[in-house]
């Protein structure tokens, strides 16, 4: 059992960023850029996104925490995960839903960005 986790362990990491760039790669060549430009001038969507994915999202994680019984590291994984709302298979599952390739396109760069101002605003309010 100890050789299993070493292995995942040595592997896993690396197996989710070839996973993760491989996924926007083929994201990439299905999008057009004129296309994802004029996605990304949808304000009313992309406001609504960010607001559910670093205000309500994170609020409903903060309440769930408060109503069930969690360990700290728990508590904090949960805040964690509902504040980096694009999950690295969003490609895939546009995909798979048929959606707009080009919005997903426009909104992964979008979100990546925010998620990189957002988490260390929020680091503070999670060592509490």
């Amino acid at each position: 059992m100890n050789e299993i986790m070493q292995f995942l362990e040595v592997t896993f990491t690396p197996l989710v960023f070839i996973f993760t760039v491989a996924s926007l790669f083929v994201m990439g060549l299905q999008a057009k850029m004129p296309q994802v430009i004029a996605a990304s001038k949808n304000k009313k969507t992309i406001a609504q996104i960010f607001v559910w994915g670093w205000v309500l999202g994170p609020a409903l994680a903060y309440l769930i925490t408060l109503v069930l019984p969690l360990a700290e590291s728990y508590v904090i994984g949960l805040l964690l995960f509902c504040m980096a709302p694009v999950a690295p298979f969003l490609p895939l599952l546009v995909e798979r839903a048929r959606g707009d390739m080009n919005f997903a396109g426009a909104l992964v760069p979008l979100v990546a960005v925010g998620t990189v101002v957002f988490m260390p605003l929020m680091g503070p309010l999670l060592v509490k």
